[in-house]
């Protein structure tokens, strides 16, 4: 599992976010991906898992933070 900043949003970034994916199944990995943006300053969801067959849930910690991102919670 891997689950961190990515800087690329899977819906909005095009070219990029389809070589991710693409990497991502040439590493038998799935994206995990939360329904809102996860950058406070933009409208983008740049922090996501990639996954190997694992039920992972994610969620955006809403609290008080110094990041300019809402940090990512995983539940397995």
């Amino acid at each position: 599992m891997i689950l961190g900043d990515f800087n690329i949003d899977i819906e909005q970034d095009g070219e990029k976010a389809d070589r991710l994916l693409k990497w991502m199944d040439s590493c038998c990995h799935g994206p995990v991906v939360l329904d809102s943006n996860t950058l406070l300053r933009s409208d983008r969801t740049i922090d996501y898992a990639a996954t190997i067959g694992v039920d992972l849930t994610i969620q955006a910690y809403e609290g008080n933070t110094t990041s300019d991102h809402n940090p990512l919670l995983g539940v397995m």
